[in-house]
């Protein structure tokens, strides 16, 4: 009977080594894809990441291209207006070019107008000179017929008083006459040449009234020529007062047109001046809008190249996405496939400890005495006992061995954090335990996030939540230096407890591995909220 037992324990046993090495064989190229695996991921994710800042800088290029375009518009816009007011400008220019054309013209009329009132001056101050000649004339010829006229009415007195005197004297004689008839013809005759002298004197005297009759006439006509003179004189003289206040209103006018000109030539300076200064800063804005269609086209340029790189990015981005969605597959394929190979190690486990159970069992029964009951299997000793034949002792020392190499291989699993709940407890002995320190926690406490993560620490409770992702939360301690994460619960909790290394700065949160533990967050680096 226990040479049947025998054969039968060594064909179990080698079933069972060769199930176990081929199942822990598995696992370990199982744990080693997986590792690759994850290695893909946090590469993929670190593409992302970079793709996603790429992204932003795309997207900052485009602000920066579009307020380029913007201060482009305006460029414009300010060129625009210089044109508008350089040509308003032009146009006042224009306008005062006229108006200074006419304003020249209207003084060339007032010029040739102003010449016409002095040569008309002058002439009538020739002819004012010429009346005040011929009324000095006049005066003199008046004078001289004055003197003429009174000498006349003197000799008229004279030979009216000598005619009363021989008038009375022939009354006299007459009477001597009458009284001396003796003397009658003496008298007579002297009678007859006082009546000759009498009538001499009266033709005299008619000619000499016929004389003063003319020289009345003449008088009177060079009185009223005088007059007339006078007249045209006075004339003359209020026509040259006239001529001279229109000179002067003339001169005062032609005073006010210079004035005007002036200040027109000075106005039409300052528009020059402006009309210059706009072509300049039209010029600097033509250059500067030259300047800025260049920077245009070259950040058109780069713009297209950015769009052609945006693109590949986005094309790259989607393809690891699609690479990150087979990995995440694979690896969910790879811990089903972790789940039930650990499933299978336990059953083999369980195969090989009831071989070995019973091979213990059977060989204590073999080297008992008769009528001396074995111990049970449970009673047996760690070291398997030795077979009854050389092949019995290499199967019983090699079913140890490949049972220290599967507990190996968990423990590797346990540190790497992708054992299941099954494995939770083995990866738990693993976490290094942190005491905590309330100075440090408080320190710690408050919330941190990145563009991939956020957490918040709290009353001894964290909350960890990937963006548009897991949400996890449980228990912490913290020394200072390292961050002890546990009691979560939930899908997430067979990569829990963990311990990270943690650089706590004033405004920064920065996770490292610790032990093998904390791959999953090892890099991640969070600011204060």
């Amino acid at each position: 009977m226990n040479a049947l037992r025998q054969p039968l324990f060594i064909v179990v046993s080698v079933i069972a080594i060769i199930s176990i090495a081929a199942a822990a064989t598995f696992y370990l190229q199982k744990n080693r894809r997986q590792a690759e695996l994850r290695a893909q991921l946090d590469d993929a994710a670190g593409a992302q990441a970079a793709l996603r800042d790429q992204f932003n800088a795309l997207s900052t290029a485009s602000g920066a291209l579009e307020d380029v375009q913007t201060a482009l518009e305006e460029t414009r816009a300010e060129q625009q207006a210089a044109e508008q007011a350089a040509a308003e400008a032009a146009t006042e220019e224009d306008a005062i070019r006229d108006r200074i054309s006419d304003l020249g013209e209207e003084e060339q009329t007032i010029t040739q107008r102003i010449e016409g009132l002095n040569t008309e001056l002058a002439a009538a101050q020739q002819a004012a000179g010429t009346a005040q000649q011929r009324a000095a004339e006049a005066r003199q010829n008046l004078e001289n017929l004055e003197k003429s006229r009174t000498e006349l009415e003197g000799s008229v007195g004279e030979l009216r008083s000598r005619n009363d005197e021989l008038t009375q004297s022939l009354s006299d004689a007459e009477q001597k006459l009458s009284s001396r008839q003796v003397e009658a013809e003496d008298v007579r005759a002297s009678l007859e040449a006082i009546r000759t002298d009498v009538e001499n004197l009266t033709s005299a005297r008619s000619e000499l009234e016929s004389s003063v009759a003319t020289l009345t006439d003449q008088n009177e006509a060079l009185t009223a020529d005088v007059d007339a003179t006078q007249q045209a004189l006075n004339a003359a003289q209020a026509e040259v007062q006239a001529a001279e206040g229109r000179q002067t209103r003339l001169q005062q006018e032609v005073g006010a047109l210079a004035e005007t000109r002036d200040s027109l030539s000075a106005e039409v300076e300052d528009l020059r001046a402006q009309n210059q200064s706009l072509h300049e800063e039209m010029q600097a804005a033509q250059d500067e809008q030259n300047k800025l269609q260049a920077e245009v086209v070259t950040l058109r340029g780069s713009t297209e190249e950015l769009t052609q790189r945006r693109d590949a990015l986005a094309t790259e981005v989607e393809r690891l996405t699609e690479k990150n969605k087979e990995l995440q597959a694979a690896a969910d394929s790879a811990a089903s496939r972790q789940a039930e190979l650990q499933a299978q190690v336990t059953e083999l486990e369980e195969k090989l400890a009831a071989a070995e159970a019973a091979a213990a069992e059977s060989a204590a029964a073999a080297d008992a005495p008769d009528g001396v009951t074995p111990a049970p299997a449970d009673a047996a000793p760690t070291d398997p006992a030795p077979a009854p034949e050389g092949g019995s002792d290499d199967t019983a020392a090699a079913a140890p061995d490949l049972a220290n190499e599967v507990a190996a291989a968990e423990t590797e699993a346990a540190d790497e954090g992708m054992a299941e709940t099954a494995g939770g407890t083995e990866a738990a002995a693993e976490a290094p335990e942190v005491t905590g320190s309330r100075v440090a926690e408080a320190k710690l406490a408050g919330a941190f996030s990145n563009e991939q993560l956020s957490a918040s620490f709290a009353g001894e409770k964290f909350e960890l939540a990937i963006t548009n992702g897991l949400t996890v939360s449980g228990d912490y301690k913290f020394d200072g230096t390292r961050l002890r994460l546990s009691g979560v619960t939930g899908e997430a909790a067979s990569i829990f407890p963990m311990t990270c290394k943690v650089d706590l700065g004033d405004a920064s949160l920065k996770f490292s591995a610790y032990q093998g533990s904390c791959a999953v967050l090892n890099g991640q680096e969070l600011g204060r909220q």
